[in-house]
C-alpha cells in the first residue's frame, strides 16, 4: 500500500498546528499591547486631566516653603532687637566715664550685626522676589500670587528703610566718637586730685574733641525716626562744650588771695555741679531715644502692615492647600493603573 498520501497528509497537519501556534503567540502579543495602551491611554488622559490640579498643588507647595523660611528670618531679625536693647540699658546706666569706650563698642558691633541680618533678608527678598515674578501662575491662585508679591514688595521697602536708619546710628556713633557715647561731664579722679593744670587740660582737649565731633555730627542728615538721638547727642555736647569753655575760662584766672574767697577750681566745680543738674534730664532722654534703636515696638512698627499682610497670606494658604487635593505623579498613577507595586521599579 502506497502511504505517501498518508505521510503529505501528516507534514500538512504538523504545518497547520506551528501556523495556528504563532497566530495564538501573535493574538497574545497583540492583546497585550492593546491592554498595556488603553491602561497608558486611560492613566495620561487623566494626568493631563489632573495637570492643572496638580499645577496648583505644587505652586501652593513651593510658594509656602519660600513665604515661611521668608517670615521666619523676619522674625529672628525682630528678635535680635531685644537682646541689642538688654545691652544698651545695661552699659547706658553705668554712667561711668570708663564705660563708655566699652559701651560705644558694644553698640557699634550691635549695629553692624543688625545691618548684616538686616541686608542678608533684604537680599533674600529681593532674590525670592525676582523668581516669584516669573513663576508660572495657576489662573485659581493669581489672587493668592498677588498677596505674597505684595508681601515681598512691602518687606523689601521696609527693609530698605530699616537698613537706612540703622546705618544713620552707625554713622551718628562714629561721627560722636566712643569719649562721647555716654553722656559724662568729667572724670571723678580729676577733681579727687585737684590738679588745676590737669583739670585744665582735660577740659581743652575736650573741647577739641567735642568740637571735632560735632563737625562730623553736622554733616549727618538724620530720619525722622532718630531725629530725637541726633538732637539730644548733639544737646549733651553742647552742654559739654559750654562747660569746657567756662571751667577753661575760670582756671584761667588765679585764685583770690582772700583766704576765705573760693578757689578757682571750687568755682569750676560748682560749674560742674550746674551742669550735671542739666545733664542729668538730658541723659535719660539720651537713653530713651537710643532704645528707640533696638526697641521692638518701634521696629515692629516698620513691619506692621507686613505682620498683617503674612497672617493674611497664611490663612490663605491654608484654605488654598485644603481645597487643592495632592496629585499623584504621572509613574506612580500609571503603576497603580497596572496594578504593579512601585517598589519594583
Amino acid at each position: 500500500m502506497d502511504t505517501t498520501p498518508y505521510r503529505h497528509y501528516l507534514a500538512h497537519l504538523e504545518k497547520q498546528t506551528g501556523l495556528t501556534l504563532g497566530r495564538k503567540l501573535l493574538i497574545f502579543t497583540a492583546a497585550l499591547i492593546l491592554i498595556a495602551a488603553g491602561v497608558v491611554s486611560t492613566v495620561f488622559y487623566k494626568y493631563q486631566k489632573e495637570a492643572p490640579t496638580r499645577a496648583e498643588y505644587q505652586y501652593l507647595e513651593s510658594t509656602a516653603a519660600d513665604f515661611e523660611s521668608t517670615s521666619k528670618s523676619l522674625e529672628e531679625l525682630l528678635a535680635s532687637f531685644k537682646v541689642a536693647g538688654d545691652k544698651v540699658i545695661m552699659i547706658d546706666t553705668l554712667r561711668e566715664s570708663t564705660a563708655a569706650a566699652s559701651g560705644f563698642f558694644v553698640a557699634l558691633d550691635d549695629i553692624e550685626r543688625t545691618l548684616s541680618k538686616i541686608e542678608a533678608n533684604k537680599d533674600n527678598i529681593f532674590v525670592k522676589r525676582s523668581w516669584f515674578e516669573q513663576k508660572f501662575i495657576p489662573p485659581k491662585l493669581s489672587y493668592l500670587h498677588n498677596q505674597i508679591l505684595d508681601f515681598y514688595n512691602e518687606s523689601y521697602a521696609a527693609l530698605l528703610q530699616l537698613h537706612s536708619d540703622h546705618l544713620f546710628i552707625k554713622q551718628l556713633l562714629l561721627a560722636a566718637g566712643p569719649k562721647f557715647y555716654l553722656p559724662v561731664l568729667t572724670r571723678d579722679e580729676l577733681w579727687e586730685k585737684a590738679d588745676k593744670k590737669q583739670i585744665l587740660n582735660y577740659y581743652k582737649d575736650t573741647k577739641e574733641q567735642t568740637n571735632e565731633s560735632l563737625a562730623a555730627l553736622s554733616k549727618l542728615s538724620p530720619p525722622p525716626r532718630f531725629k530725637g538721638y541726633y538732637d539730644a547727642q548733639i544737646a549733651y555736647m553742647t552742654i559739654l562744650v559750654n562747660l569746657s569753655d567756662n571751667i577753661i575760662n575760670t582756671l584761667s584766672v588765679s585764685d583770690d588771695p582772700d583766704i576765705d574767697s573760693a578757689t578757682q577750681i571750687e568755682k569750676s566745680y560748682q560749674l560742674l555741679v550746674g551742669a550735671k543738674r542739666e545733664n542729668e534730664v538730658l541723659s535719660q532722654q539720651l537713653l530713651q531715644e537710643k532704645l528707640k534703636v533696638v526697641d521692638i515696638g518701634g521696629n515692629l512698627d516698620k513691619l506692621a502692615p507686613i505682620e498683617i499682610r503674612k497672617n493674611s497670606i497664611k490663612e490663605s494658604l491654608s484654605l488654598a492647600f485644603a481645597a487643592t487635593p495632592k496629585m499623584e505623579t504621572f509613574t506612580s498613577s500609571f503603576l497603580r493603573g497596572l496594578q504593579i507595586p512601585s517598589r519594583i521599579w
